[in-house]
């Protein structure tokens, strides 16, 4: 299973990909239909509420099924 960290208006640093690989174990028990996870995370710069800064997407690729998002 293939787990791919990107970063649209930020940088990535190696500790937080070490995180997401940590936090997506629970994903490995479904290693045989999941083939593929995109992480990505998007900085707004224009929001006041620092809650809203960043946004994280997951999606899940299968070789057979919908394509996951959350």
């Amino acid at each position: 299973m293939d787990i791919v960290v990107t970063g649209r208006h930020c940088t990535i640093n190696p500790e937080l990909k070490e995180l997401v690989n940590e936090r997506l174990a629970a994903v490995e028990r479904l290693q045989d239909r999941v083939i593929r996870v995109e992480v990505e995370f998007h900085a707004s710069e224009g929001t006041k509420d620092p809650s809203d800064a960043v946004v994280v997407q997951l999606t899940l690729r299968s070789s057979r099924g919908p394509v996951i998002r959350a």
